[in-house]
């Protein structure tokens, strides 16, 4: 019996968004792959990526700013974990997506 005979989801494939050195240490970079705004962001050396627009209000998260793992959003600060998205105040998460760095490009499951 395969998998797909047993309901399993496949993960989305990885696509390269950007090089490597496009994103800045500190910097954010805003990606559109099939109509979804993708953040890239530089955190403690490791590339992250989420849904730019905000849950709670279709803020864009690149306006927002870095604090202690959180992306802050700039509308009502609604701060997100970078590593999940979860938003412990309202209980819930921003979506966030799979990064890996390949041969210089920035490649994310989505």
């Amino acid at each position: 019996m395969t998998h797909e005979a047993l309901g399993a989801v496949s993960a989305p494939p990885f696509r390269a968004l950007a090089a490597r050195s496009d994103l800045e240490p500190a910097g954010k970079l805003v990606v559109t792959v099939d109509g979804v705004e993708v953040l890239l962001l530089v955190h403690e050396d490791r590339v992250v990526a989420l849904a730019n627009r905000c849950i709670h209000r279709d803020r864009e998260l690149s306006q927002g700013f870095l604090l202690k793992g959180r992306i802050v959003c700039p509308g009502h600060q609604w701060s997100f974990a970078l590593e999940d998205g979860f938003c412990k105040e309202r209980d819930r998460s921003q979506p966030v997506y799979e990064t890996r760095v390949v041969d210089g490009t920035i490649e994310v499951a989505i």
